[in-house]
């Protein structure tokens, strides 16, 4: 683009934003929020973009005639990103206005507005801090996120979740998110951080009381009906401060015997009760169980063994499809003699292709187990092997190790990993691989050249993407509940 039209267009740029910003020329007054703010306007330009607007500005109603008009349920912010928009100026959408401006959108029928709403939540909020920000938006107005969209924010919450914690948002989240996530067996942070973190939340919802007002209502509810069945085991030792309030909400979900004991006795004990205080020291103490959840938070998937099929390998071309299948069932059931060197060239060292079943998601290896056998000793081995991500997709990562490094090439990912000598069974751990589901192995080096293969075995996990969006959708009734529960309060 020539650097004149940049300059031009630059100008323009600046000349409308001069018209928005100026009340030279404004033939109207707009009141936007509780405070009323007044914000002059050119009516034509938001008539323009809108027909209820049109209505308003232009009608014989009362708005019309004194050219003043009222919105008091809209932020300025939002206001603001509709004047912007009406004469195609950036709306200048983020995080904290998206969701009351695209119901503004909605409700005034500025339905490109609306759609660039949409994406902006489906595609530009990414971070756990937009995401938090959004949800606790969308509670706060209301507004029922669409389900592959809320998926999508709770997968990422799952992924990430010490990013999620340490976010700023996360202390200016509604109580209802705070709920899940600790409810959340998945939520895989350090359970020290996570009730510091709560103690800081629990304290900035003072000044904020709108996140957790449903919250307060219900748990003073709970406990007149506790106290009135005598049951005191859960009332807190002390008098009850707001802090004391938001907290006993989640008390049950915590993991008191997980946190460090000092933290625990120093920070911890003056928010629960005589019983719950027994119960965590008694553990500690004793070892005696506790009432509180003794198991680890899930940090990510885990290694499982892979349910590989054998494709064939360079000597499949010596022997019938019978035997090559024959081969392969035993080379995973550990009755093989694959020899590691090719029957047709002593020189040229064997490879093995292998895959997933097709219905089973591509997997990350990060570990081949060997069992060797037949050579001119029990311990004969192999050496040095490449293992080849066929359907992976290249990365630029390089890593290098005593025993491992990690590779990539224009075609395809290779881990590389060594045996050690005088071994028949061992397991080699590698550095991850992309996520796929078909492999190659290939030996470069062997301790002993008579060595033959008895068993293979491949260790692998999800990707934690794949990982965190299972999570979903086994916990969907759980975590996609808002509308639900917005309806009941």
């Amino acid at each position: 683009m020539p650097q004149s039209t940049k300059g031009l267009q630059g100008a323009q740029e600046q000349w409308l934003r001069n018209l928005l910003d100026s009340d030279s020329h404004c033939d109207a007054v707009v009141l936007v929020g509780p405070e009323a703010s007044r914000i002059s306007v050119h009516r034509i330009l938001l008539a323009n973009i809108s027909e209820p607007l049109a209505t308003m500005f232009y009608g014989e109603f009362r708005e019309g005639v004194m050219r003043e008009v009222s919105f008091p349920q809209m932020e300025v912010g939002v206001f603001r990103c509709i004047q912007q928009a009406s004469v195609g100026l950036d709306p200048g959408i983020n995080a904290e206005i998206v969701v009351p401006t695209l119901l503004a959108a909605e409700q005034y029928m500025i339905s490109a507005l609306a759609t660039e709403c949409s994406r902006y939540m489906n595609k530009d909020v990414v971070g756990a801090s937009d995401i938090l920000t959004v949800m606790t938006s969308s509670l706060k107005h209301g507004y029922s996120l669409p389900e592959d969209t809320e998926r999508a924010y709770w997968s990422t919450c799952v992924a990430d979740s010490n990013s999620v914690l340490q976010s700023p948002a996360f202390l200016l989240a509604d109580h209802r998110i705070i709920q899940k996530l600790v409810q959340l067996d998945e939520f895989g942070v350090a359970e020290d951080l996570l009730w510091s973190r709560l103690v800081e939340w629990a304290a900035g919802t003072e000044q904020k009381p709108e996140l957790v007002s449903s919250l307060l209502c219900n748990e003073s509810e709970g406990q007149e009906k506790q106290r009135c069945h005598g049951d005191k085991s859960l009332e807190p030792a002390k008098p009850s401060s707001h802090k004391h309030l938001v907290l006993r909400e989640f008390i049950q979900h915590l993991r008191f015997p997980l946190m460090s004991k000092t933290l625990f006795v120093d920070e911890a004990t003056m928010y629960l009760s005589p019983e719950e205080e027994r119960s965590v020291t008694t553990f500690y103490l004793l070892g005696r169980k506790s009432q509180f959840s003794t198991s680890e938070r899930i940090c990510g998937p885990s290694a499982c063994d892979l349910p590989i099929r054998i494709l064939g390998s360079d000597d499949a071309h010596v022997f019938n499809l019978k035997s090559l299948l024959q081969g392969a069932a035993s080379l995973l059931q550990g009755t093989a003699t694959w020899p590691l060197v090719c029957s047709w060239d002593k020189y040229k060292h064997n490879q093995l292709f292998f895959e997933l079943p097709e219905d089973h998601p591509s997997m990350i290896v990060s570990e081949v187990q060997f069992t060797f056998c037949g050579g001119a000793t029990d311990s004969a081995c192999g050496r040095e092997f490449h293992l080849h991500a066929l359907d992976g997709k290249p990365t630029t990562t390089t890593t290098t190790a005593t025993t491992t490094t990690i590779t990539t090439t224009t075609s395809a990912v290779k881990a590389s990993g060594r045996c050690v000598a005088l071994e028949s069974v061992q397991a080699v751990q590698l550095p991850p691989l992309p996520p796929a589901r078909k492999w190659q192995l290939e030996f470069a080096s062997l301790h002993d050249p008579s060595a033959k293969l008895a068993k293979l075995c491949l260790k692998g996990q999800a990707s934690q993407g794949d990982w965190a969006n299972s999570v979903v959708n086994s916990r969907a009734f759980q975590l996609l509940s808002n509308n639900k529960q917005q309806e009941q309060q």
